[in-house]
């Protein structure tokens, strides 16, 4: 059973997400349906790191740790995933085939289109090396 709280946060979640994405023209069940992708990772994010808080930055869904990032949700309605991106990329040593650059320096990230892509197993080991490198920085030495 889930209390109030994770409830309340996963909702808000989904309102973050996806309420500055109103006024697109994607359809509404694109929507509903990256909405559900989104709560089941942020679920799974929960579970793993306990201590996690959903803050909004950027008018996008951020976790973090204290005051240290751990990852971020990002949706594209025009190409049809939603990415868990991750700023303390270059520690992450396992799964790695699994994540996504697109020229970006520092981020990679976890990219889904179905609730079926989500491997939890992939996704909290993941989770996992980067909480337990949060206290470094996001390049490695």
């Amino acid at each position: 059973a889930c209390g109030d709280g994770l409830l309340q946060h996963r909702f808000q979640l989904v309102g973050g997400l996806f309420a500055w994405r109103r006024g697109h023209t994607a359809a509404s069940t694109w929507r509903r349906y990256y909405a559900g992708v989104a709560v089941l990772i942020s679920v799974i994010i929960e579970h793993t790191i306990p201590e996690a808080e959903l803050k909004y930055k950027w008018k996008i869904p951020c976790f973090y740790v204290g005051k240290r990032p751990i990852c971020y949700l990002n949706a594209s309605h025009k190409n049809h995933f939603v990415d868990v991106a991750f700023w303390h990329s270059s520690y992450i040593t396992k799964y790695t085939e699994h994540l996504v650059d697109e020229n970006r320096k520092v981020v990679k990230s976890l990219r889904y289109k179905t609730l079926e892509d989500v491997n939890d197993t992939v996704l909290i080991a993941v989770l996992n090396q980067v909480n337990s490198n949060k206290e470094e920085g996001f390049y490695k030495n």
